[in-house]
């Protein structure tokens, strides 16, 4: 008994103690002078973490924005090209554009990028469906100095179009090339630079991209000439649609394509070229397409095929480039 009565005076001895260690940081009393020492506060854990996290958060945000390509690793590879140009770069083939857009200007290529710069004019109006980034005016196609800033409804006069395909860097999913799309623009003041509306990758609706809408021949049928221009895309068919041999109602049919019916409801085609020449038939005027189908490859009316998508039906260049800056509906 004795020893548990002593055992308890020993821990009332002891909390006690604490009591007043705690009081002494409780009841803060002044010095001499009047002076009164705040306590050190231990911090607590909780709002520690919380404290550090937002400062994680503002550091970030204040942090500058990195380009997946430095702009001077950038400007590097593009001289790069340029030497090759120098030292007699030849085009491996030579497209068909008659001069007018899409004519090759000037070629580049090393192991890094290849740089093509295309005739491209035509007049646009900057809209919203040209990205934030493309506002921007620069110096040249290495980013270097911003020297205006486009507003919507702006009036511009493209002069050239610039891809810039970095030959190194990994392939999309669907196997586009990692690039650029610039265009070299005359701004209203009459000064020159570059915009930048695509950094991502490179595929079949950037314009003359692959050399598409490059002229392929002629064909003649049903008493007119169809001139024939390279384009690759999918249409969608939902009614009964003849296949024929060439362009016109002349054609022989080689295969009827019946959605619901032999084929999907909803059956899909692959371009592979499109008439300059537009033709009227039962009524809707639109031009031929050459398509793919099965084992199948000839001609059929536009106007019974769609584009399940927004944005122009063919990916003729000039359309594409009025959509993608803002000026086409």
């Amino acid at each position: 008994m004795k020893a548990r009565y002593a055992l308890l005076g020993l821990g009332l001895l002891l909390f006690c103690g604490s009591m007043v260690v705690w009081g002494k940081r409780l009841f803060v009393q002044p010095d001499d002078a009047g002076r009164v020492e705040a306590p050190a506060v231990p911090p607590v854990p909780e709002a520690e973490a919380e404290r550090e996290a937002v400062e994680d958060v503002i550091e970030e945000v204040e942090a500058p924005v990195l380009m997946s390509r430095p702009v001077q690793e950038t400007a590097v590879r593009i001289e790069e090209a340029d030497a090759v140009l120098s030292e007699g770069s030849a085009l491996s083939e030579n497209p068909d554009y008659r001069g007018g857009n899409g004519t090759i200007l000037t070629y580049a290529e090393s192991d890094w990028v290849r740089k093509i710069i295309r005739k491209c004019e035509m007049d646009v109006t900057i809209g919203g469906m040209l990205n934030d980034e493309g506002h921007t005016v620069y110096e040249s196609i290495a980013r270097k100095n911003a020297v205006g800033l486009l507003q919507d409804g702006d009036r511009v006069s493209l002069l050239q179009q610039c891809t810039l395909e970095y030959l190194q860097e990994p392939k999309s999913e669907y196997g586009s090339e990692r690039g650029d799309l610039w265009y070299k623009l005359r701004l209203a003041d009459g000064s020159d630079g570059w915009i930048c509306t695509n950094d991502e990758y490179l595929y079949s609706m950037v314009p003359y991209y692959g050399n598409s809408y490059e002229l392929l021949g002629t064909v003649h049928s049903g008493g007119k000439t169809w001139t024939v221009r390279k384009l690759e895309q999918t249409l969608s068919v939902f009614e009964a649609l003849n296949i024929r041999d060439k362009p016109g109602l002349d054609g022989s049919v080689l295969y009827t394509i019946r959605p619901g019916e032999s084929d999907p409801v909803q059956t899909n085609v692959h371009v592979t070229a499109v008439t300059e020449e537009e033709d009227t038939v039962d009524g809707m005027t639109d031009r031929w397409v050459r398509v793919s189908y099965g084992d199948c490859e000839g001609w059929v009316f536009g106007g019974y095929t769609s584009a399940e998508r927004g944005g122009p039906k063919y990916f003729i260049p000039e359309q594409l480039i009025a959509f993608d800056l803002g000026d086409l509906p």
